[in-house]
């Protein structure tokens, strides 16, 4: 009894030091999920990074696109969460294949903020293969990635996004996004679809 008690103790302060984070939690399909937009928590919009701005206004764009469907009519044999991606490496390769895929950073998580559906990190992904899916259940889901930027100047950047849920469901959009004021616009140049 001692020992199973000490040994709760250690796993609880164990548990306690590390930098993890909570899943986000889900919300009923009868709540209305909060969502969160570029403008509404400009704290965290101004903390981020210029590259980091500019992959956030395209997921949010990505999960307005991808999202809105399931959201009024969620669907758990097709997704169960988002899976988020962003890429690093040479922006004038085309070859996605040439390209690390790496988690978003976590400011970039909080400034998109909770919805219905579970926005998750790549790590916790299986994109390989013949479907995405959840690493430690195997559930369906999207992941939408954003590759890596190429700045034109101050205020404009070139990049690659889209989605991939399995070889004949997938798109990539080239994009040009350019700074107006204090919001950056999207705009599509071009792409593909399987």
């Amino acid at each position: 009894m001692r020992y199973s008690m000490l040994l709760a103790v250690v796993m609880l302060l164990g548990c306690a030091e590390t930098n993890q984070t909570p899943p986000p939690k889900k919300t009923s399909a009868s709540q209305p999920a909060p969502v969160m937009t570029e403008s509404s928590q400009p704290e965290t919009r101004d903390a981020l990074s210029k590259d980091d701005q500019v992959r956030l206004a395209v997921f949010l764009d990505l999960l307005e696109t991808y999202g809105r469907p399931y959201e009024k009519k969620p669907d758990p044999s097709l997704l169960n969460a988002f899976y988020l991606a962003v890429g690093v490496g040479d922006p004038d390769i085309q070859d996605e294949s040439s390209f690390q895929w790496e988690d978003p950073c976590d400011a970039v998580l909080t400034a998109i903020g909770t919805r219905s559906i579970p926005i998750k990190k790549y790590s916790q992904c299986s994109a390989g293969g013949m479907q995405c899916s959840d690493r430690t259940t195997g559930e369906p889901g999207y992941l939408l990635r954003v590759g890596p930027l190429k700045w034109l100047d101050k205020d404009t950047a070139t990049l690659e996004a889209g989605h991939y849920v399995h070889p004949r469901n997938a798109s990539g959009t080239r994009l040009k996004v350019q700074r107006k004021g204090d919001k950056w616009e999207i705009t599509r140049t071009g792409g593909w679809v399987s």
